[in-house]
């Protein structure tokens, strides 16, 4: 099952970024967001043949240093077992490594927590709200470190996907007393709903906002026939405490490999 859910985030990636299958690895990249780690990557895909999947990394590092990229992002099909060996083989090229959840809402109910009652929650239809978002989206990515020009253009790049006709993409936003607090993503396709994109501003959070949204997109989600709800969080990332007691379970891990010349 595990190989569906990536095929749904290789499809949300294709929102954004071309895509070249090269048969045991697939290439991403966004000519408009050539920046944005997410959108320019290299997935390893689950039939490589794992006694050259060292020299395969290897090989890609020195292409990227030849072409000089400023960075290079690898991503491990979650069917394939990285040994801690290997791990640290990689950490030895250069490599930052982090561990991406696949976590699915079990039996589609929520957990016990509910969200704040005192908020609004909506999908983003109108010119106002898509401009709240991309705000907010700016505020949480500078908070987050990221600088403001680049933040700038990446919540101008989301903006566009949003706004496209037919969008599979959806920008939900929460409100409290009229200001927006916390934005999300909800991309749908097939029998599948991706949550994405979750933040809420530090002086709102473990106040019941975030589980609100959660209510409001696996509600959308649920009504729009969706079977399967899940998200990717990092194994060491604060969320994963909150999805956790809404009623997320993990049921894969990938491995993602990053370095750069900063």
């Amino acid at each position: 099952m595990i190989r569906n859910f990536r095929s749904i985030e290789n499809s949300y990636i294709e929102n954004f970024a071309e895509m070249e299958d090269r048969g045991d690895h697939i290439i991403f990249w966004d000519e408009k967001l050539p920046d944005m780690y997410a959108f320019n990557c290299i997935l390893v895909k689950e039939n490589i043949n794992m006694a050259t999947i060292e020299s395969f990394v290897a090989d890609r590092l020195d292409q990227a240093i030849s072409n000089r990229q400023d960075f290079l992002n690898i991503i491990i099909h979650p069917e394939l077992e990285i040994t801690e060996i290997l791990k640290e083989r990689f950490i030895g090229m250069g490599f930052k490594i982090q561990t991406n959840l696949y976590m699915k809402l079990s039996d589609n109910k929520l957990g016990s927590i509910k969200g704040n009652k005192n908020c609004v929650v909506v999908r983003a239809g109108s010119e106002k709200e898509y401009e709240d978002g991309q705000r907010l989206d700016i505020k949480t990515s500078i908070n987050a470190d990221m600088p403001a020009e680049f933040a700038m253009e990446k919540s101008l790049r989301k903006k566009e996907v949003f706004q496209q006709k037919n969008s599979r993409l959806l920008s939900y936003l929460c409100y409290y007393q009229d200001i927006s607090i916390g934005k999300c993503e909800l991309y749908m396709k097939d029998e599948y709903a991706k949550i994405e994109d979750f933040d809420v501003l530090d002086n709102y959070q473990r106040k019941g906002f975030g589980t609100a949204m959660l209510e409001k997109m696996i509600s959308d989600a649920l009504e729009s026939g969706k079977k399967y709800i899940y998200l990717i969080t990092g194994k060491a990332d604060t969320p994963r405490e909150m999805y956790e007691k809404t009623g997320f379970e993990i049921i894969g891990e990938e491995v993602e490999l990053f370095c750069s010349k900063k």
